[in-house]
């Protein structure tokens, strides 16, 4: 991955990522994704911050199991 990008319309965003290819220490190739997320919302971190908490813990359950 060389480069990204996010540019974000309303609920709707266009994603750009460019990347290089390389073998033996040399450029082989270039290339870009590019692809289009939709649905967007605003942040909301309470929302977020309970996804992160809840990760956490099954996290933790995996590690002990």
């Amino acid at each position: 991955l060389t480069g990204s990008s996010l540019q974000v319309n309303g609920k709707r965003g266009d994603v750009t990522l460019d990347y290089t290819l390389s073998g033996d220490g040399e450029t082989i190739g270039r290339g870009c994704k590019r692809m289009v997320l939709s649905g967007l919302r605003p942040f909301d971190k309470e929302l977020m911050d309970g996804v992160v908490n809840m990760y956490d813990s099954v996290k933790q359950n995996f590690v002990r199991t």
